[in-house]
């Protein structure tokens, strides 16, 4: 963990006591396997009860609560860190914020059938 710890403060990470919403910084949950003890997931935090994961090839995916990606391969969300978020990160968290919701608004819903 320690070595993941490192890599993340190389861009602006240092750890913090809690996963809670703190005004000005961009937080991020480390998920930690219960028996190997290595890193597994990341979550960053979008505000209050709002997290983003990436799972694996697919789409990012929006969830309220940590617990719920907690599992086997996951294990359990450890760890958070935290670093200063600019007023850029903020604009471009809220456009991907506004792309993801228009991108599941534009979604087909039913399969084309061609002729």
């Amino acid at each position: 963990m320690s070595s993941v710890l490192t890599v993340l403060a190389t861009v602006g990470y240092e750890p913090c006591a809690n996963f809670e919403v703190e005004s000005g910084f961009q937080k991020v949950a480390i998920y930690v396997h219960q028996y190997t003890q290595k890193a597994t997931h990341f979550a960053i935090q979008l505000g209050a009860d709002k997290w983003s994961s990436k799972l694996g090839d697919w789409e990012d995916i929006e969830h309220a609560d940590l617990a719920q990606l907690e599992c086997r391969d996951y294990g359990t969300a450890v760890y958070a860190v935290k670093r200063k978020q600019t007023l850029a990160q903020k604009v471009l968290n809220v456009l991907k914020m506004r792309i993801r919701r228009r991108w599941r608004d534009f979604r087909i819903k039913e399969p084309l059938s061609l002729p």
